[in-house]
């Protein structure tokens, strides 16, 4: 199965944590399961990640079984024990653990995320309330809960965003789409 991965560009692919480990080298590894590429194909039932997806600092089993998603590239590698060539993800890079939607987005957000998997969208938080950061009628750039503006990269986001938000900090969350459902995805500390 691993061999659709061959040849593929750096893409969106989403997986569940499911231990870490190490190579003969030494070097943190963390195994994924149930991969699925940014179009929603199961691409393997498992997979090494050369590198360390961090887990919840000073709580390394709470992440275990944590649905992430990320971009990496695939790669052909020569498995250690065998001497077999493999086809891998390499150059993991913007993390995001996926978490459940809040119960009370306003429908209109939700088919909004629906519709853009693997987007990043931007927020505010004010006492305790998230309200979303969109561009309205008129084309300027405002918040509020009904309706949230999604980007394909974290590059357009930032330039959209950082002058409406100005001083206020602001949160960048992923929308995340496994196995036909729809997550918030938050950024994973490095």
């Amino acid at each position: 199965m691993r061999k659709t991965l061959m040849d593929r560009p750096r893409q969106h692919f989403t997986g569940v944590i499911r231990t870490y480990g190490s190579d003969h080298n030494g070097r943190g590894l963390t195994a994924l399961t149930n991969v699925e590429d940014q179009a929603g194909n199961t691409v393997t039932d498992h997979l090494w990640v050369q590198n360390v997806i961090h887990p919840v600092p000073g709580r390394p089993k709470h992440s275990l079984m944590r649905l992430i998603s990320a971009v990496a590239t695939p790669r052909t590698y020569i498995r250690h024990n065998s001497q077999q060539p493999d086809v891998g993800l390499a150059d993991f890079g913007r993390i995001f653990y996926a978490v459940n939607l809040p119960p009370d987005l306003s429908p209109q957000v939700v088919a909004q995320l629906n519709d853009h998997p693997n987007r990043y969208f931007a927020g505010l938080i004010s006492e305790r309330q998230l309200t979303f950061i969109y561009m309205d009628e008129s084309g300027h750039m405002t918040d509020g809960l009904q309706d949230v503006m999604c980007f394909r990269s974290m590059r357009g986001l930032a330039a959209n965003v950082q002058p409406y938000a100005q001083s206020r900090p602001f949160f960048v969350f992923k929308v995340i789409r496994y196995r036909s459902e729809i997550y918030f995805g938050l950024p994973a500390r490095h």
